[in-house]
């Protein structure tokens, strides 16, 4: 099984710009009220794929291809203005080289990294997808003139931060307590807000 918090958190660290206009949503069609842990090996191999359908939609390749671009950008920008910021990020994603990704398949149910985890597949949803909203919101505008206007602020990542912690309150908090793995993504994604 393709890891969901996994692949999650390396998303996050190649977030760049987006529509954001379109949040994905975290929908396997397995029961919600069904204990993860508790799925049978259908509904492991369905929820399995649709975490793999919603990882791809909430960081597409075009995100990746972005974060390369955009150090480069940035730097040209401190010299020369937003502009040619901007300018640069075009003509460095215009001559990517075109990369081949592989499907991965779900023949394997491996759920052995959620032991213990005691959320239903609806709590898990329900973060996952309450989790896009945010990431969409503020983390996918990474353009150059959205970094230039965050690092004028004086708490550059305050938003971003206590949005973080309104997922660990609020729809992420049933994970809590028994499925810390789950937390891995949050984890990952306040990092790359505080360091980036």
């Amino acid at each position: 099984m393709k890891r969901f918090v996994v692949t999650c958190a390396l998303g996050l660290w190649v977030a760049g710009c987006a529509d954001s206009s379109h949040v994905p949503t975290f929908s396997s069609g397995v029961a919600p009220e069904r204990p993860l842990l508790g799925q049978s090996p259908s509904e492991q191999r369905a929820f399995c794929e649709e975490a793999m359908r919603y990882t791809d939609e909430l960081y597409p390749l075009a995100l990746a291809e972005r974060a390369e671009c955009l150090p480069g950008a940035f730097l040209l920008g401190l010299i020369r203005g937003v502009p040619a910021c901007e300018a640069e990020l075009m003509r460095c994603e215009a001559t990517q080289p075109e990369v081949h990704t592989t499907d991965l398949m779900c023949e394997i149910h491996d759920f052995s990294p959620y032991a213990g985890c005691q959320a239903t597949v609806g709590e898990v949803e329900a973060c996952a997808s309450a989790t896009a909203e945010v990431v969409t919101r503020l983390v996918w505008p990474l353009s150059c003139s959205y970094i230039f206007e965050l690092i004028s602020r004086a708490e550059p990542a305050a938003e971003i931060e206590s949005a973080i912690e309104g997922l660990r309150r609020g729809p992420c908090a049933p994970l809590g307590p028994t499925c810390p793995y789950f937390g891995v993504a949050l984890d990952e994604l306040a990092a790359f807000v505080r360091n980036r």
